[in-house]
This record gives structure tokens, C-alpha cells and sequence, in this order.
């Protein structure tokens, strides 16, 4: 069989057709309005295409990769970062002297280490980011073949003294592990019991809980009682007849 599609820019009405055979699957692309086309570009740089990862930048990502589930994301978006001011560095813009403030400070490679890394065709290592950073959950699941409720209670044991010693990401990296390990326990469910409901009465009416929501502010005013007033001062607690400015004008 043979597809066709017809279609075209809503901008430019650049109008086309597609045909292609389902036997090879094979597309055969007809322009029928070329005059909005233009030249084809000599400078790529623009284009999505060229933003595209290259297989070495893929193998790159694939390497570090190892590493994002022993690093927290904090450190890792600080590395990047500092890899980004590698790569928009040019001649006229280069790094400035390295001054080993970065990495005393937060503990994480620098632009210029990972520069380094770069020019010698090597990767960072877990050794590179400081011990603060480390992600230690993944041990817990390592060291647990399978799921039972003793094995959970041994190892919470275990790891329940050393969670006073780590670092607030490590903890709550901890607390999302062994919630994880709790949710995989089988469920039992157990059979539901039929709640008899009180019937209701002939005759009886609950007009202001049936709806069982809270009322609004005009259901609230309308059901309230209504305060009168004098028909002459519009104060309460008396009317027109006893008020004391009809008195006055009597």
C-alpha cells in the first residue's frame, strides 16, 4: 500500500507531500511551493543539531554517571557549573590563576581540575569529590539479598548508630532508602466489615448536616437569627414606639 500525506507551513504556506511504501518504508519528500525556501546555511553552530552530544561527550556522560548515585545532586550541579566555565573558554576569555579557594572551601574540583582532567582524556573520580558530599544509601540495599522484616530490623539497628554521625543529606538520603525497603513488604489485606448505618427515622429531617460540609457564610446569616432595630436611631434593643427620640419630638 502507498501513503500519502499532503501538508504545509501555516506561516509561509510552504506546501509538501510525503509518499512512502509500507513493503521498503521508505518517504519520498515533494516540495510543491518552494519560493519561501531558503539557502542552506553555511554556519551550524545555531541549530539544534549542533548541540547534539558527540560520542565522546556521550561516553563522558555515561562515566559520570557511576558517580550521581554515591554524590549528591547539590554537588554535582556546583561541578557542573565549574565545567561550564571550561567550555566557554576562549582565548580572549580565558580561566583566571587558580586560587585553591574553591576546592578548600565546598570540597569539589574546580574548573582547572576538571580542565586538567579534560586536556589528559580522563574522568573524575569519587576520590575527586570530598567525603561530605558521599551518598551512602545505596550500601543498604547491597547488603540486603532479600526484604524480610528481621533483616530490616538488624540492619536499622546497625545503621541507627551511625546516623547521628553523617551529614543531613546523607541522613534524609538514609530515611528515603528504608521507606523504600518498608513499602516493599507484602501487604495483607484483611476483609472489610460492613458498618450498619443508623437508619433514618420517618419524618425526620437534618437539613443543616446532610450535606455533611461546612456551611457557607450566607447559609450562616440566613439561618441566623435576625437582630431588629429602631425604625428612628437603628439601634437595638428597643423599637420606634419606646425609642427615646420619638419621645423627644412628641
Amino acid at each position: 500500500e502507498t501513503c500519502q500525506r499532503a501538508t504545509s507551513s501555516r506561516l509561509i504556506d510552504c506546501s509538501f507531500e510525503l509518499y512512502g511504501k509500507k513493503k521498503d518504508g521508505q518517504w519520498n519528500l515533494t516540495i510543491k511551493n518552494a519560493d519561501h525556501n531558503y539557502e542552506a546555511s553555511e554556519d551550524m553552530s545555531d541549530h539544534p543539531s549542533s548541540r547534539r552530544l558527540n560520542a565522546e561527550e556521550q561516553q563522558i556522560v555515561q562515566q559520570m554517571s557511576a558517580s550521581v548515585t554515591k554524590v549528591s545532586v547539590f554537588a554535582l550541579k556546583k561541578v557542573h557549573e565549574q565545567f561550564l566555565k571550561v567550555f566557554y573558554v576562549t582565548t580572549e576569555n580565558p580561566l583566571q590563576p587558580c586560587t585553591y579557594i574553591f576546592t578548600s572551601l565546598i570540597g569539589l574540583p574546580c574548573s582547572h581540575k576538571i580542565q586538567e582532567y579534560l586536556t589528559n582524556n580522563q574522568y573524575l573520580q569519587l576520590a575527586d569529590f570530598h567525603e561530605h558530599w558521599w551518598l551512602q544509601r545505596h550500601q543498604l540495599l547491597s547488603q540486603i539479598p532479600t526484604v524480610t522484616e528481621d533483616l530490616l530490623q538488624q540492619h536499622w539497628q546497625k545503621y541507627s548508630q551511625q546516623f547521628n554521625s553523617w551529614l543531613a543529606h546523607q541522613q534524609s538520603a538514609a530515611l528515603d532508602e528504608m521507606s523504600g525497603l518498608f513499602q516493599e513488604l507484602a501487604i495483607v489485606v484483611q476483609n472489610l466489615q460492613v458498618q450498619q448505618t443508623r437508619e433514618c427515622l420517618l419524618g425526620a429531617r437534618n437539613i443543616q448536616s446532610s450535606t455533611q460540609r461546612d456551611p457557607f457564610t450566607f447559609e450562616l446569616t440566613k439561618t441566623g437569627r435576625h437582630i431588629r432595630k429602631c425604625g428612628l436611631c437603628h439601634l437595638t434593643g428597643h423599637n420606634s414606639r419606646t425609642c427615646s427620640n420619638n419621645r423627644e419630638q412628641n
